[in-house]
């Protein structure tokens, strides 16, 4: 059970994260368009004008098509998404479904836990997985003893003590008195010869045992590759974060200072010809 709750809460945060990035990807798709479409009316406006040639605005027109495909495209994936979401929380797919975090409130709340969870150490023993291999070694080892104990002779000691009364008259006293019973005894139990049933039941167990020793020998070292990979992907998605903002701050800086000098040179080219 708390193995199947953890892969649910693991699939259910892995189809929220999805639809957050498709929802990140769209925003920043429809801030594209729309810084497209006030360069592609500035261009097509100057073009009539005679100060532009025909194939910067085919150029503009063209990138915004693409645009406006990939937006599409992506308003499809994130419809998808939220469908797998609800599909891994069991919720009604035909409802409707918001959610309340995008993906800039998750990566800002995870800066504070970057040195932590670099640091941290992997605990193997906390992953429902370990238990449940754990559980099948202990049992493979008890079932071994179990069965080298049946070859052994058993004895056992019991006794029995206990008062009997007989008389005619419960309650009269000079009748006879209670008697006082005792026994005690001994039971040897020797197993007998069952043509090596036990021997080959006894290899069985210790085969199982080998095995479920191996599965647990693989899950840890399948554990401490997936918490190294996670935590090597962890690190170069915040620097890919970090690294992103830098780029669309500079890329803004650059369409400003682009426009600008479009604007100057227009501006040069409209008073040559005058």
């Amino acid at each position: 059970m708390k193995q199947a709750n953890f892969e649910i809460r693991y699939n259910v945060e892995k189809a929220y994260l999805s639809v957050l990035i498709a929802e990140k990807n769209l925003d920043i798709l429809k801030d594209n368009i729309n810084n497209l479409q006030k360069t592609l009316r500035e261009t097509t406006a100057i073009y009539e004008e005679g100060f532009a040639e025909k194939l910067d605005v085919d150029r503009l027109s063209l990138s915004l098509e693409n645009l406006n495909t990939q937006v599409e495209n992506t308003e499809q994936l994130i419809a998808l998404t939220y469908n797998l979401l609800k599909f891994q929380m069991n919720y009604p797919i035909e409802e409707s479904l918001n959610l309340t975090n995008d993906i800039d409130y998750l990566v800002n709340a995870t800066l504070v836990e970057d040195a932590v969870l670099i640091g941290t150490e992997l605990q193997v023993e906390q992953r429902p997985e370990y238990a449940t291999n754990k559980a099948g070694e202990e049992k493979n080892v008890k079932k071994i003893a179990s069965k080298k104990a049946a070859r052994y002779p058993s004895l056992y000691a019991y006794g029995v003590y206990q008062q009997q009364l007989q008389r005619n008259d419960l309650f009269d006293g000079n009748e006879l008195p209670w008697i006082d019973l005792s026994f005690i005894g001994v039971s040897l139990k020797v197993p007998g010869f069952n043509g090596f049933t036990t021997k080959y039941q006894i290899q069985q167990a210790e085969v199982d045992l080998k095995k479920t020793q191996i599965q647990l020998n693989d899950f840890e070292r399948a554990a401490t590759l997936e918490f190294q990979n996670a935590r090597i992907s962890y690190v170069n998605a915040k620097r890919t974060v970090n690294a992103n903002k830098k780029s669309l701050g500079l890329a803004q800086k650059i369409y400003d200072t682009t426009q600008i000098k479009y604007r100057e040179g227009v501006e040069k080219r409209i008073q040559l010809n005058n």
